[in-house]
């Protein structure tokens, strides 16, 4: 597990693992009553000295371990047997890339928008999203949910609240290079991923950049910037 806290982990079953657990950057969770069985790596917590985590009465037989367990079991726990669902094949749904292309100079003045895909402004055009709110909602199997601000493209958002997905898609602003970004007094929920590179909530490559004035909320990571980036103004944002 990486970076979970006030968890329940209980009454599990693990055998034949290659490590039976993985602790990273976690604390406050509870590992109680598990089976550990045969693992070829030991278990670790690779945690600051202050995430701690609880580890009661587990039963670890020739699994090793290098984590604090000063009352570990001295046999095996019963498990419950789990019913398994009828699982049933879901409906076979088309991959979409529905785009909306902004090749002029484009306002969006208090509107309020549901975008299903994403959005591509193209070179030469220059989309305006002022005082207006727009929620990413893709429907069905979108490939992403992103705004990508291309080559000669100009993005700009003013007094605007943007909603990325809940779950399923991560909502990100791409900005290549020889493109220009402005966002003022603005918020962005629900950007970025952690589980690759460029996955910032704003990743820039562009010529200039004016972020100011902005909450960036449930974001892992609210700016990024590669080569050949330049001109980058991020200037009192709140990110959390």
């Amino acid at each position: 597990m990486f970076d979970a806290q006030q968890n329940w982990i209980h009454n599990n079953d693990v055998q034949e693992s290659i490590q039976t657990v993985l602790s990273v950057e976690s604390s406050e969770n509870i590992f109680e009553k598990n089976n550990f069985l045969h693992s070829f790596l030991p278990a670790i917590e690779h945690n600051a000295p202050s995430s701690t985590n609880s580890w009661q009465e587990n039963y670890w037989e020739s699994a090793r371990y290098l984590i604090e367990e000063t009352n570990p079991a001295k046999e095996s726990w019963s498990m419950l047997n789990a019913s398994v669902p009828d699982f049933q094949p879901i409906e076979f749904g088309e991959v979409r890339t529905d785009v909306i292309k902004i090749n002029e100079h484009i306002i969006w003045d208090e509107q309020s928008k549901t975008i299903n895909g994403g959005i591509t402004i193209e070179r030469g055009g220059h989309l305006v999203i002022k005082k207006s709110t727009l929620t990413f909602f893709p429907d069905g199997m979108q490939r992403e949910a992103w705004i990508s601000v291309m080559p000669g493209g100009i993005l700009e958002i003013d007094e605007s609240e943007i909603y990325g997905p809940d779950k399923d898609h991560d909502l990100r602003i791409n900005v290549h290079h020889d493109a220009d970004i402005i966002m003022r007094n603005s918020k962005l929920h629900n950007a970025s991923s952690w589980v690759e590179s460029h996955g910032a909530a704003i990743g820039f490559q562009g010529k200039s950049a004016l972020i100011e004035n902005n909450t960036f909320e449930n974001v892992y990571c609210a700016f990024s910037s590669e080569p050949p980036a330049a001109n980058i103004q991020f200037v009192n944002n709140t990110i959390s």
